[in-house]
């Protein structure tokens, strides 16, 4: 059975999605983190905030070459515009 939540804001109704979202880590030298990387998706009605890619500790996530999957659960925005990636600490990282 599929679940519908709605969220109530001054009279709008506002349906809450699951964004599927996988993040593939570089493989390059050193492209492993252990930061908390986080995930802000923008669309049409605004954003999902900083929203940390978190799994259960015996997990490895973000190894060099390794695709993690989350989901994130957010208010409908439509059209997604942009997604801004970032994470927890301040050493390089790698992006592709």
């Amino acid at each position: 059975m599929k679940k519908t939540v709605l969220i109530y804001v001054f009279s709008h109704s506002f349906l809450v999605c699951k964004y599927h979202v996988e993040v593939t880590t570089g493989d390059v030298d050193n492209a492993d983190t252990q930061a908390v990387p986080y995930l802000c998706l923008h669309g049409k009605y605004g954003t999902t905030g900083n929203r940390a890619l978190l799994k259960p500790e015996n997990n490895k996530v973000f190894k060099r070459g390794q695709t993690d999957v989350f989901t994130i659960e957010a208010v409908q925005m439509m059209a997604l515009d942009k997604a801004i990636a970032g994470h927890n600490l301040s050493q390089p990282g790698y992006v592709e």
